[in-house]
């Protein structure tokens, strides 16, 4: 068959915006050449097309292209058809050329969240004037907000935002609304995990998609974690991420002595660091001394350290009045890297990862030891994805983020269902209920 007849429903809804994808497939990769090249003469009909006609089933090559408009789709054909097979196929994705085989078994679907350090003013700005079912998020939680006497959404992560990174409470409750545009988002397009995680605090969001609370809860728990922050201040230090490994981090804190702890162990060799101001600056000598590159991250307490210890107990009270439920999605949690099933797991799991490490790469290697094929960081920015891709160098585990504050908006969203399609990992039914975010937990 030609390619017009070798395409997928498009979940995107061709009325809410001029973005499309476009699929092609064939049995052999020199097949798919062909057809590419002269699908190029074709641009405009399989753009009319694009929301009614679909991959062929089993198995093949595949190619998925986000396009915006006829002269788009017709530059990026003639792309593909001229680097597919060749070294220059790795490229592709940067322009929104996915090329794929479905995977046999499929492997799963993890959706990842991102904690603090994200967030940036006007994020998921565009996104929510191109997709309708972004907007409606975005309504949801203006009403849960305001029921809750919070400003709104726009107030105080909008473009002019000055307290995103400063605000001990607003910065992370930004996330957690962010997170759950992009997850609602996400599941308007079909798009749904086998499993959840997060990094810090983007488990707040996690615990959302699992199923295990609703967003209303979230908030409230988000405020009480806040809260048992900022009472304790005679908790000080800072947070340093250094570009080293793990071992060799962790001798440097052996051989300074003072209160210096790793912190977050993010990718093979990015190690963060959390201590007194002292100890901070007598590290960074030394890092400076070894030529190790660093930086502060601008928190207000040195989390995922002893540090925190006196934090134990006002979070733990805290979380006692939140509603939760057994996740309906399978979640990992960040304090041990295990599975989260009872409600009372979930509550001392949030008080012990503000205390112990966050052992990330571990994290990355259990999901990808459970069969899952792709990592989607659902969040804004994509510090995530450049963590899994360095932890992932060389395996077959796609990484990406649904948000790239470069290329913002719709399309970004696209590029995933497209990424994730010409793999085969949205051709089969996921076993989970879909959870919303706004509904009873575990509903």
């Amino acid at each position: 068959m030609e390619p017009s007849g070798q395409v997928s429903p498009d979940a995107s809804g061709g009325q809410f915006s001029p973005w499309r994808i476009i699929r092609l497939d064939a049995p052999s990769m020199d097949e798919l050449i062909a057809r590419a090249g002269r699908a190029c003469a074709r641009a405009g009909e399989l753009i009319d097309r694009s929301d009614s006609l679909r991959f062929s089933a089993g198995g093949g090559c595949r190619l998925a292209i986000v396009a915006r408009g006829v002269d788009d789709l017709a530059a990026k054909l003639s792309l593909a058809a001229g680097c597919a097979g060749t070294s220059r196929a790795s490229t592709l994705a940067r322009k929104d050329i996915f090329l794929g085989r479905p995977a046999s078994p499929p492997g799963e679907i993890a959706f990842l969240f991102p904690g603090q350090g994200s967030q940036y003013p006007g994020m998921l700005r565009e996104l929510v004037d191109e997709f309708p079912p972004a907007a409606e998020a975005l309504r949801r939680i203006d009403a849960v907000l305001g029921r809750l006497g919070i400003p709104a959404f726009e107030q105080f992560a909008g473009v002019g935002s000055r307290v995103l990174g400063r605000d001990v409470w607003l910065t992370p409750l930004s996330m957690l609304c962010a997170g759950t545009v992009i997850y609602y988002s996400l599941e308007a397009l079909g798009i749904r995990p086998d499993v959840v995680a997060g990094h810090s605090f983007g488990e707040f969001a996690a615990l959302l998609a699992a199923g295990a609370w609703d967003f209303e809860n979230a908030v409230l728990a988000t405020r009480a974690r806040c809260r048992a922050v900022e009472a304790c201040r005679d908790v000080a230090g800072q947070m340093l991420s250094i570009a080293a490994p793990g071992p060799v981090v962790e001798q440097f804190c052996r051989e300074l002595g003072g209160r210096l702890y790793p912190a977050v162990y993010s990718s093979p060799n990015q190690t963060t660091v959390g201590g007194d101001g002292p100890s901070i600056e007598r590290l960074q000598q030394r890092l400076t001394a070894e030529r190790i590159a660093s930086r502060v991250i601008p928190v207000p307490r040195p989390f995922h350290t002893p540090l925190m210890e006196p934090v134990r107990g006002p979070l733990a009270e805290g979380l006692r009045s939140i509603i939760l439920r057994r996740p309906v999605v399978p979640m990992l949690g960040g304090a041990a890297n295990g599975p989260l099933v009872d409600p009372e797991e979930i509550r001392t799991n949030l008080v012990v990862q503000m205390i112990h490490p966050i052992r990330y790469v571990e994290l990355v290697e259990q999901l990808t030891a459970r069969g899952v094929r792709a990592m989607v960081e659902v969040g804004p920015r994509q510090i995530l994805t450049r963590l899994h891709r360095k932890t992932l160098a060389g395996r077959d585990v796609l990484a990406i983020g649904a948000d790239d504050r470069s290329r913002p908006g719709l399309s970004r969203l696209l590029a995933v269902e497209a990424s994730l399609d010409v793999l085969g990992l949205l051709d089969k039914r996921r076993s989970w209920p879909t959870v919303d975010p706004f509904g009873p937990a575990g509903s």
